[in-house]
């Protein structure tokens, strides 16, 4: 006559194959956690690369006169904002970049500097005419992931 019921060797055999189902399931969440990271940076990478390109263009396309244009920086009479038709330090803008890589690409408003992009590999400014600039290329390399590259004209020279 049989009992019901399983042998001790029955459930160790499937107290085992529990145990291994648990671990695939755990490397299998550890992997798509760290997957899931790296792509949440990159895409904040990317973000931070196109936010800083749109930021650049914007404010160049609005520019009233450019003071100094070199090929990592450029310092420009941005908006004239108490209207008395004189440049002050608040309305002067300046992007730079040391030429290092890693360093951060920086805008500089009077005493204000702020980063505007970190991690930047390459940060370029081209000129049609570098003495007087009626259009500006801009082009900037975030990490080993991203390069962007735009062009401006600005509207008020």
């Amino acid at each position: 006559m049989r009992e019901c019921g399983f042998t001790l060797i029955e459930a160790m055999i499937a107290m085992a194959m529990i145990g291994v189902v648990i671990v695939v399931i755990f490397i299998s969440y550890i992997v798509s956690s760290r997957i899931f990271s790296e792509e949440m940076g990159a895409g904040g990478t990317l973000l931070e690369a196109t936010k800083s390109l749109d930021t650049i263009t914007s404010e160049l396309r609005q520019s009233r006169e450019i003071l100094s244009a070199q090929e990592q920086n450029i310092t420009f009479w941005w908006k004239d904002i108490n209207s008395n038709s004189s440049r002050e330090a608040n309305e002067t803008i300046t992007y730079s970049w040391s030429g290092r890589e890693g360093d951060p690409t920086l805008r500089i408003i009077g005493s204000d500097v702020r980063a505007l992009a970190n991690d930047v590999k390459n940060f370029s400014l081209t000129y049609d005419n570098p003495a007087n600039p009626r259009t500006i290329t801009i082009k900037i390399e975030i990490g080993n992931l991203y390069t962007l590259e735009g062009s401006v004209s600005p509207r008020n020279l």
